[in-house]
């Protein structure tokens, strides 16, 4: 078959015309094309008519939108994990600050054992 695939080039300058013209503008954007100095020589891109250049245009809108999609589902992991990682800290830091309290109240509890230890003196005064 004699399909050739088209290039970033080709699929940039579609992306622009897009832009400038507008997406369906497919009659415009075809007669931009043999307008373009660039492609001058490109027979294939040259002579596609209006319902392929449409194709192509919807195509690379496609791939962009898919392209955008995975970009979006890795910042979306990415803050998944980093507020899974924020929690993880402060459940930490939790435990350690519980652990502190709870030493710190045994330690207070034996020093009130130690001074309930030692005589108190009478009242004799009666």
């Amino acid at each position: 078959k004699g399909y050739r695939a088209y290039t970033e080039e080709e699929d940039a300058f579609l992306l622009y015309c897009m832009w400038k013209h507008g997406f369906g503008m497919a009659e415009r954007i075809r007669m931009e094309i043999r307008r373009a100095w660039q492609f001058r020589f490109d027979w294939f891109f040259k002579s596609r008519n209006a319902q392929e250049i449409q194709k192509r245009c919807e195509a690379v809108v496609r791939l962009i939108e898919k392209e955008n999609d995975e970009i979006r589902k890795k910042k979306e992991q990415a803050e998944q994990k980093a507020i899974i990682e924020d929690q993880k800290k402060k459940a930490e830091m939790a435990a350690k600050k519980t652990q502190a309290e709870e030493a710190q109240a045994a330690s207070s509890s034996a020093g009130n054992q130690q001074e309930d230890a030692q005589p108190q003196p009478m009242d004799v005064s009666a």
